[in-house]
């Protein structure tokens, strides 16, 4: 029960302080949660900047990930607060934000988005493109690559990445001529390995 409690208020606090970095305002559902009610308008945590705001609390999540997954009343908050946000996520400047939610999806993405897929193809897509930029941003092309080896391999999304196969793939061949990162070939030949059929269907078309 104290763990099921710790991980409840620090799934919810997370959550909407990230909303609240977001969009400037405090949740006005916030006094759903009356055990967190009285610390926002207070908090210096949320008085800090965007980034120490975002990463701490996707941070925060990703640790207690191993049981936020299991509770199906903390995830589908988590879920809601990730498609609100996700695309203002994505092109924020800040790399640390950017690392931290390619590292949040090595342990989330199984169980995020099943219901809806542009989400999960923008996270695809998300992770691509951080992958690419080796040159200018190396600790999220790292993350990235990381992420998108585990992702691959996971059984449990097969049926996900091979709907994008068509056009991930090709995306990913484009990269071939610039990227000296030893991991994206290796993520080029897990896909050939795990998904040589849908390739195997594109080419023949």
């Amino acid at each position: 029960n104290s763990v099921d409690g710790c991980v409840s208020i620090v799934s919810y606090f997370s959550c909407e302080a990230i909303s609240f970095a977001c969009t400037g305002a405090i949740p006005e559902h916030i006094s759903n949660f009356p055990t967190l009610a009285p610390y926002f308008p207070t908090s210096i945590f949320l008085k800090g900047s965007t980034e120490s705001i975002v990463e701490t609390s996707i941070l925060a999540m990703t640790i207690i990930s191993s049981f936020t997954s299991r509770r199906t009343d903390v995830f589908k908050i988590f879920e809601k607060m990730a498609v609100a946000h996700i695309i203002a996520l994505y092109q924020s400047p800040s790399t640390l934000i950017k690392c931290r939610i390619a590292l949040m999806h090595e342990f989330f993405l199984e169980n995020l988005f099943q219901y809806s897929h542009d989400s999960f193809k923008k996270t695809i897509y998300f992770l691509i493109a951080g992958l690419a930029k080796e040159k200018e941003e190396a600790a999220l092309s790292l993350q990235c690559a990381e992420t998108l080896s585990s992702l691959i391999e996971n059984d449990d999304l097969v049926a996900r990445v091979e709907a994008l196969v068509n056009t991930l793939f090709p995306e990913l061949s484009k990269m071939v001529g610039f990227m000296d990162l030893p991991s994206f070939y290796d993520i080029l030949m897990k896909i050939i390995n795990c998904y040589s059929t849908a390739i195997d269907n594109r080419v023949a078309q």
